[in-house]
Formats: C-alpha cells, sequence, structure tokens
C-alpha cells in the first residue's frame, strides 16, 4: 500500500509536468477531497496507509486535473460570496473579482 506521503509526491511530481500552470498546493486538495481529509489531517498522516480505492480515486482527480479541468468541475462546487453553489462544464465558475463587482 502506499502512504499518504508517498502519493503526495507523486501527485506534486505528476502535476508539475502539466502544460497548465497548476499550483502546486493542490496536491492536498485533491488528495483530501478523495481521502475526505483535510490539509491539517493530510500533514499530520503522512505515514498513513492509502486504500486502493482511494489511490485510484486520487489518481482519477490528478488525471481529469491534468487534462485542464478546473478544480471546481472535478469537486463540483465553488464557494462564491459566503455561499457554496453546484458547478459543472455548464456553468462559468465564480471568479474572486466577480466578488468585488458584487460588493459596488
Amino acid at each position: 500500500m502506499t502512504t499518504v506521503g508517498a502519493l503526495r509526491a507523486a501527485v506534486r511530481r505528476a502535476l508539475a509536468t502539466s502544460r497548465w500552470s497548476i499550483d502546486p498546493r493542490e496536491t492536498n486538495l485533491l488528495i483530501g477531497r478523495a481521502l475526505e481529509k483535510s490539509e491539517v489531517e493530510l500533514l499530520a498522516s503522512s505515514e498513513l496507509e492509502v486504500a486502493p480505492g482511494a489511490e485510484a480515486a486520487v489518481g482519477e482527480l490528478v488525471r481529469r486535473r491534468l487534462a485542464g479541468e478546473p478544480v471546481a468541475y472535478l469537486f463540483g462546487e465553488r464557494e462564491f460570496y459566503g455561499r457554496s453553489f453546484a458547478v459543472d462544464h455548464r456553468v462559468l465558475i465564480p471568479r474572486p473579482e466577480t466578488e468585488h463587482l458584487v460588493e459596488a
């Protein structure tokens, strides 16, 4: 079995090969979503073994992200103006700059 730490290293390497500009911090977002753990929990459990099904789920998220799919579409939601909205490929993803327009 793979550990969280080893999985984190593998995901970082994979994201670094992307032709898209992917923030390395997305590593913990993708792993955390698949393992249902917060970033703090992930950092505190580097030696925790990852079940094969969870590892496959991370792999699928990474594959989709490397294909250029936005994280909001991967997760099916995006926070905007203090609220969570369901999003998919049919919806424009709310951007932080749009919150300034709402405030104005």
